[in-house]
């Protein structure tokens, strides 16, 4: 019982409001990619490390702790195609980091229709560079 909390309480923080749909991808593996982490269920060290399928939380890169944050915001491997992400999405982000007075999150990043300041439009763009950045990656999640 207490995982299925975890679970509902971890994606409710991203997406709050009940039936709100979710766009996917339709690259599938990019689908799948994005649904785990959604879910916080990836191939990510710092996950597989907490099920005991890893003996390290470390990524490969070797700075930091390989969760989901490291992924989309702060691990060099990806640093050019992050900013292709950040370069595609720049003003936007922009807006909702100041109308939130917070930086860019994963949050933002996965589930952007939490930036209400944001159109309908703007949301989907934001998605739709994130949805670029997992296919671009090539990680498998």
């Amino acid at each position: 019982m207490g995982t299925i909390c975890y679970w509902k309480s971890y994606i409710y923080a991203l997406i709050p409001t009940a039936g709100r749909s979710v766009q996917f991808p339709h690259v599938r593996s990019c689908a799948v990619s994005y649904s785990r982490l959604l879910l916080d269920d990836t191939a990510l060290n710092a996950h597989q490390f907490r099920m005991g399928l890893s003996s390290t939380r470390v990524c490969e890169c070797g700075t930091d702790i390989e969760d989901v944050d490291h992924y989309l915001l702060r691990c060099p491997k990806y640093n050019s195609i992050r900013s292709d992400l950040l370069k595609s999405v720049q003003d936007i982000v922009t807006y909702c980091i100041h109308s939130s007075n917070q930086g860019l999150t994963t949050s933002l990043l996965l589930s952007p229709w939490n930036c209400e300041d944001a159109s309908k439009y703007d949301r989907s763009e934001i998605l739709a560079a994130t949805f670029q950045f997992i296919h671009k990656s090539t990680r498998q999640l």
